[in-house]
């Protein structure tokens, strides 16, 4: 992979929500999912350095009704191009809790998310990542349907939305306690949602 897809916009990214139950693959960690609730997003990305490329997708959803449980779902990463020209993964967080932490309102003009989230890093060790997020929606929710791939370094998106969206934007922290990998920017793409959604994220 070159570095060409983290210059395109990342409305690419559309609607990647996330209420996921882990399952262990051969060679790799799997998130899957089929939920109806309510959902945040936000994808920041920034050159942190010539060679470094810092990331982080966070979503986090309210469940409405059934057996749906509400959670946070964060993978962070960093990728050096220093000796490789695709890149190489040189820092990793995956985690995925049940979490209420997630305020969001019910016209989707607005949300928040701050909490402590445990973390898998790259080595599989657990880890601490500090989330202090927060959204302002930009113009009125519209109805949406959409089928979406998305690849990243580190991980892969499949997922199929059907419900009602609002582009955002979404500014904060998201920290190991050493590196911000917000970079302290405004999130490259971020929305909020009323969905119903099926989703697969694989990392790797």
């Amino acid at each position: 992979m070159n570095r060409s897809w983290r210059m395109v916009p990342v409305t690419a990214i559309l609607a990647l929500t996330i209420f996921a139950v882990p399952m262990q693959a051969s060679a790799s960690t799997q998130y899957s999912l089929h939920v109806h609730g309510m959902v945040a997003e936000a994808y920041f990305g920034a050159w942190t350095s010539p060679t470094l490329y810092t990331e982080v997708y966070v979503n986090a959803g309210k469940a409405i009704g059934g057996n749906q449980t509400s959670y946070t779902f964060v993978i962070a990463d960093q990728i050096d191009f220093s000796t490789n020209p695709n890149g190489n993964v040189v820092t990793l967080y995956v985690g995925q809790i049940p979490s209420t932490a997630l305020q969001i309102s019910s016209k989707l003009s607005s949300a928040s998310l701050s909490g402590a989230i445990p973390v898998t890093d790259i080595n599989n060790n657990p880890a601490t990542l500090w989330v202090n997020l927060s959204w302002t929606a930009n113009g009125s929710p519209v109805k949406n349907v959409s089928n979406n791939n998305f690849s990243a370094q580190g991980f892969h998106i499949t997922s199929h939305l059907d419900g009602t969206s609002v582009n955002a934007s979404a500014w904060g922290s998201i920290s190991d306690g050493t590196i911000d990998f917000t970079s302290g920017s405004p999130a490259q793409y971020a929305d909020l949602n009323k969905v119903t959604e099926s989703e697969t994220v694989t990392t790797h």
